[in-house]
């Protein structure tokens, strides 16, 4: 399977963010994965190809790029479920807007956990002064 929008659907299909990824327009989940692959390349400074991964394997650039896919659209100013208007995506029932400023070219925490395994991102550097 490769990483895109298909294997981005069958991974959120089993996650509890699955009805949030499927509510948002097929075009915008295309665009969100491509961003995602391009800024996930360029920070982890590898080119990882197609390969999906699987249980156990470290580091799950796919689970990344799909991670990061969803929270550059939870996140965006994007509408959702075809409104016109919206200002963001809107995640309770009072209508809270989801999440700090958004800064699209910042990785998201769960993408970092799924390539460094829990270790945080960016590495932090302990250093006496």
């Amino acid at each position: 399977m490769s990483i895109d929008v298909q294997g981005a659907d069958t991974y959120f299909a089993g996650h509890v963010n699955g009805r949030a990824w499927a509510d948002f327009d097929e075009t915008d989940r295309i665009r969100a994965v491509t961003h995602a692959r391009r800024l996930i390349s360029s920070r982890g400074g590898t080119s990882f190809g197609d390969a999906t991964t699987a249980d156990g394997d470290a580091p799950r650039w796919d689970v990344a790029v799909y991670e990061q896919a969803f929270h550059m659209l939870r996140n965006s100013h994007l509408p959702r479920d075809g409104q016109t208007g919206a200002p963001r995506y809107l995640d309770d029932a009072e209508g809270t807007a989801a999440g700090p400023a958004f800064n699209p070219e910042r990785l998201c925490d769960a993408a970092a956990k799924w390539i460094l395994g829990g270790r945080g991102w960016p590495p932090v550097e302990m250093r006496r002064g």
